[in-house]
């Protein structure tokens, strides 16, 4: 058996090779690999000898608000996983850019989680792990669960966990020793997830008030499992209901509230701080009032107008997308997203350097070589 797992072992170190060390840390815990057959990326994990039994009930289930575990090996030290590369960045990423979010939002998000968690609930399995840094949200949308690396198999007669694990704040009381978790334990972290989305905070700090959120809310992180949802198809009801309501409340045409909808996707208007909405608002200003300036002379022809509009764009606009980080984009590309922030800031400004001086070359072609000026000396 030990030859055979030392062959697995094997096979992924010489079928996959390592592109870069991924996660905040670093490590070699967490590192992107291609596959050398079809070239395609997937995430290596090193996991605990514990976790490989879970890793091996998930191995190749489908569900599209999870991340896919494709292979697992066990060394007898030490477990590896190849899983599913989700292109995108953290809900905890998420909501640092954009703060609080709207109940419909919410809504829409917790009923992906609790997709994912019906899956793994009716396989036996707790995650016991639920929080922003363990959902992902892809670049088309959709949420993922991702991090097994806690999560356990329900034993029926086993009375508490031999282990106590899980993130503070979002693990139930059951998790510090009382009791054995069950997926009641995840629905507690459900319940801190949505408070978190919508106040910032957690429950025991800022509660959120607003009816229906607030019942479903407090009756996820009730103390007593047994006064909580029991399973998490009942949860999804719940938030269906309130989402649908919602949804009927907002169908009336409100001409302002659509124009509110449309600034609040804008960079600065994306939370509900009014100092970064000033700001915003004063960046925006400058930007528009800099670019019509630049644009006066250029209206002599078509070509002229086009091109000099062309340079104005990317060395203001886009310029300036780049050295502000705006809707922090080097978060969410890849190989970018695996750069420490430290590197990361050389790299925007070189990039912006090296933009800036394209829309510059584009604005001389117009002015020394389409209109004739004499060059400066």
């Amino acid at each position: 058996m030990t030859e055979r797992a030392d062959l697995k072992m094997g096979y992924f170190e010489e079928e996959y090779k390592m592109l870069t060390r991924i996660g905040e840390r670093k490590t070699d815990k967490v590192v992107l690999v291609k596959r050398k057959t079809d070239e395609k990326i997937y995430v290596r994990k090193q996991i605990n000898l514990e976790a490989v039994p879970v890793y091996n009930r998930l191995k190749n289930v489908v569900n599209r608000n999870m991340a896919r575990i494709y292979d697992v090996a066990c060394d007898g030290t030490k477990g590896s996983v190849i899983e599913e590369y989700i292109n995108g960045i953290t809900l905890a990423e998420y909501m640092e850019q954009v703060g609080i979010l709207k109940e419909t939002e919410v809504c829409a998000m917790v009923l992906e989680v609790c997709n994912a968690l019906s899956q793994i609930h009716n396989m036996g399995i707790v995650h016991r792990d639920i929080k922003p840094e363990n959902i992902m949200i892809s670049n088309d949308g959709v949420m993922k669960l991702i991090d097994f690396g806690i999560s356990r198999v329900v034993k029926e007669e086993q009375s508490r966990d031999t282990t106590i694990l899980g993130t503070e704040g979002y693990a139930a009381p059951e998790q510090c020793g009382y009791a054995q978790t069950d997926e009641r334990s995840d629905i507690y972290a459900v319940g801190v997830l949505m408070n978190k989305m919508l106040t910032g905070e957690m429950p025991t700090k800022c509660l959120y008030s607003a009816s229906p959120m607030n019942d479903i809310i407090r009756r996820c992180i009730a103390m007593d499992a047994k006064n909580r949802f029991q399973t998490v198809q009942v949860l999804r009801k719940s938030v269906e209901k309130v989402r649908q309501k919602i949804s009927q409340n907002e169908g009336v045409h409100n001409p302002a509230k659509t124009y509110v909808g449309i600034v609040r996707w804008l960079p600065g208007y994306m939370t509900d701080n009014i100092a970064i909405n000033v700001i915003a608002t004063i960046g925006y200003l400058f930007l528009l009032f800099a670019s019509i300036g630049s644009m006066q002379g250029y209206y002599c022809s078509a070509k002229v107008f086009l091109l000099e509009l062309l340079s104005v764009f990317i060395y203001l606009w886009v310029a300036t997308v780049v050295a502000f980080n705006v809707g922090k984009w080097d978060r969410k590309l890849y190989p970018f997203c695996n750069f420490p922030k430290p590197v990361m800031i050389v790299i925007r400004v070189i990039i912006w350097f090296v933009i800036f001086g394209c829309g510059l070359e584009i604005e001389n072609y117009v002015k020394y070589q389409l209109l004739g000026m004499t060059p400066l000396k």
